[in-house]
């Protein structure tokens, strides 16, 4: 399958090219970036020398390598993605990793973990073959909005939390979340033995959180944390069922998900990094009557090109690509 990469050189981008490597099934023919076109993969990432992509070289965008690809990754910024994509829809199959086609009818949200692919678990959703051929776009989840809602979707789902109630969601991520654009904020002496809080108010997570999980009543924080990668999630909120029933409902719905992990121990990044898992924990605050699950990932694997790839097998599982 001939794979072009759209953005490669940022941190997903990267990460992609990472993942791909192992995938013999995969050949990547097209890479593309505005700062370091004409230079070649190795001159930028020396990881890939000695490598099946050690030859690649970073171009310009082109219309016409884009429809030789049987599929592109696009990890364009945010805003940029759709003004390219657009035209493309129904002709090739892309896989969005920025926000665009996230609340985009066309386009299907790609957390497979609740699409009915891998049991006929009552509660998940019906799989969108017919939106797949016809548009032939998947928009990939954001990082944050991944570690929340795979852990809240069936609680939701199976009217598990009370309603009339707000659910309290806390994050945390590693700088990577952030990008490879220079900001000063981001800078080693800024990040450095530093932890902050940015945009506690209209974060774009927040919205597409609340559009999938279909509720208004949830409130989305988002820090930095001074490391690489990861993302550690705290979500609070009520229930008038007991821990065990919210624990079995968790297990049931995610039992035939390798990657989901229902744990009896609080999780770290440390066992999430470099894998596309996510770990999930919940316990009870008896005295607050306040449910606390927390649940960790690596954003740049299961919050982003760990992530697109499961999708990418999911369409070669269903024969749609």
């Amino acid at each position: 399958m001939k794979i072009g990469i759209l953005g490669a050189s940022g941190y997903t981008g990267e990460e992609l090219l990472r993942l791909l490597l192992e995938r013999q099934d995969i050949d990547v023919i097209y890479i593309t970036s505005r700062r370091y076109e004409g230079k070649t993969l190795t001159e930028i990432n020396p990881r890939f020398i000695n490598t099946r992509f050690e030859s690649l070289k970073f171009e310009s965008f082109s219309e016409e390598k884009i429809l030789k690809c049987d599929l592109i990754f696009s990890c364009l910024p945010h805003g940029e993605s759709k003004k390219i994509l657009e035209k493309f829809l129904g002709k090739v199959f892309i896989i969005d990793l920025s926000q665009d086609y996230r609340k985009d009818e066309r386009a299907l949200y790609g957390l497979t973990n609740i699409y009915d692919v891998y049991t006929k678990h009552f509660l998940k959703r019906t799989f969108k073959k017919d939106l797949i051929k016809k548009y032939k776009i998947i928009a990939n989840p954001g990082c944050y909005p991944t570690s929340i809602i795979i852990p809240l979707y069936p609680l939701i789902k199976g009217n598990f939390i009370d309603k009339n109630t707000l659910i309290i969601c806390d994050s945390k991520s590693g700088a990577s979340g952030a990008g490879k654009k220079l900001k000063e904020d981001l800078l080693f002496c800024e990040l450095n033995e530093n932890f902050y809080c940015y945009k506690p108010t209209n974060h774009r997570h927040e919205e597409e959180i609340k559009y999938i999980l279909n509720t208004k009543k949830l409130k989305f924080t988002p820090h930095i944390l001074p490391i690489e990668r990861g993302i550690l999630s705290t979500i609070y909120f009520k229930s008038s069922y007991s821990l065990e029933n919210i624990k079995s409902l968790l297990r049931e719905f995610y039992k035939n998900d390798k990657n989901v992990k229902i744990l009896n121990r609080y999780p770290q990044l440390k066992f999430v990094n470099f894998t596309n898992e996510i770990h999930i924990y919940l316990d009870y605050d008896k005295e607050n009557d306040l449910f606390i699950l927390l649940s960790a990932i690596d954003n740049l694997g299961k919050g982003a090109s760990g992530q697109a790839i499961e999708n990418l097998d999911i369409l070669i599982r269903y024969s749609l690509i």
